[in-house]
C-alpha cells in the first residue's frame, strides 16, 4: 500500500481481501483503525494508522 496520505474504503477492501461487512464488524468491535469523515458521507483513512494496525496484526 503506497503511503498516499488518505485512503477510501474501497481501496482498503481490495488490499484487504474482505468485504465490506467485515470492514464494519470490525469497526464495530473497535478491531479497526478510525475513520475521518469528509465532505459529509465521505470517509477516508490514514494510510499510516493502515499500515501500523496490519503491523500489528501480523
Amino acid at each position: 500500500m503506497a503511503d498516499l496520505g488518505l485512503i477510501r474504503r474501497e481501496m482498503i477492501l481490495e488490499q484487504l481481501g474482505i468485504s465490506n461487512s467485515t470492514l464494519y464488524l470490525w469497526i464495530a468491535q473497535g478491531k479497526f483503525p478510525e475513520h475521518i469523515k469528509k465532505c459529509g458521507r465521505i470517509v477516508f483513512w490514514r494510510v499510516s494508522d493502515i499500515q501500523q494496525w496490519m503491523g500489528d496484526s501480523e
